[in-house]
């Protein structure tokens, strides 16, 4: 066996008792790592969120589902929460006691911005200039961690409304238009009148119709001009509540106008048939 050869073989053994080591090795990586930490996430209900210069955002969990309570009362929507609550398992890169230490410096007095978990509240600081980690101030401990959650504390209030046009859960008994008007009898039956009541009358017509209500969702959900609509449509629910919409209709969208709430919800310009018209056989 020539001196090549077993050079090769050596240096394959040597590749192959390096990988061993490797693969068997115990990870340290993942116990090192430590989290700034909090309350269990599915324990959360409650979320309050402060920034300088916008209004504050109080939300609350009830029945698993989330509704923001201040500034506006109405279901909300759930994705930018459960970004924030990810926050809890956000990784502490370095850390160090508030103790003696002027916070001002690190504008975490007065916080940029805050948010509180059942309590458990989570000061926001400004950026340290090596690594660009945000400072976060939870109990008395600084904590330096990736800058994932300071812009989406920055978005607008509205983007923490749910898009959906009516809550959860929501079980329509009357619809009320212009052109038309439903209403469920004691016995479950559709009555139908107005001027589409000739259009279809089938129960999957109305099916049809009272499915995009409970499904779609809004583009955007925006601060409202309250004299801007130009139709009313009434939803009644079976708690005995109700929501009332204005109707707007532009060259590229269909706007439902939240008088009540000063908000408006932005479709595509071809929702305004979906909700408002019965489908012809």
């Amino acid at each position: 066996m020539n001196s090549r050869l077993l050079l090769n073989l050596f240096l394959l053994i040597c590749v192959s008792a390096l990988g061993v080591f490797i693969f068997s090795a115990p990870d340290k990586s993942k116990s090192d790592i430590i989290r700034i930490g909090g309350p269990a996430t599915d324990k959360i209900k409650n979320l309050t969120i402060q920034r300088n210069g916008l209004a504050d955002i109080h939300l609350e969990k009830n029945n698993d589902i989330w509704w923001m309570t201040n500034p506006y009362k109405v279901q909300a929507n759930d994705v930018p929460i459960k970004a924030l609550l990810e926050l809890t398992q956000a990784i502490s890169h370095s850390r160090f006691s508030a103790d003696g230490k002027n916070l001002r410096d690190y504008d975490l007095l007065p916080a940029k911005a805050s948010v509180a978990l059942n309590g458990t509240e989570y000061l926001f600081g400004n950026i340290e200039h090596i690594n660009k980690r945000r400072y976060i101030l939870k109990g008395n401990t600084v904590h330096l961690t990736t800058d994932l959650f300071y812009h989406r504390l920055r978005t607008s209030t509205e983007a923490f409304v749910s898009p959906k046009l009516i809550p959860d859960n929501s079980q329509i008994t009357a619809l009320k238009s212009p052109d038309l008007e439903l209403n469920r009898s004691a016995q479950g039956e559709w009555l139908i009148s107005g001027k589409q009541s000739t259009n279809n009358s089938s129960p999957d017509a109305i099916q049809t119709l009272l499915d995009h209500w409970q499904h779609k969702q809004a583009i955007q959900v925006q601060p409202a001009n309250v004299t801007d609509g130009e139709k009313s449509v009434q939803l009644v629910f079976a708690n005995n509540t109700s929501i009332n919409f204005l109707t707007k209709k532009t060259d590229n969208y269909f706007i439902l106008i939240r008088k009540d709430l000063g908000l408006q919800y932005q479709l595509p310009k071809t929702a305004a048939n979906d909700l408002l018209i019965l489908s012809k056989p």
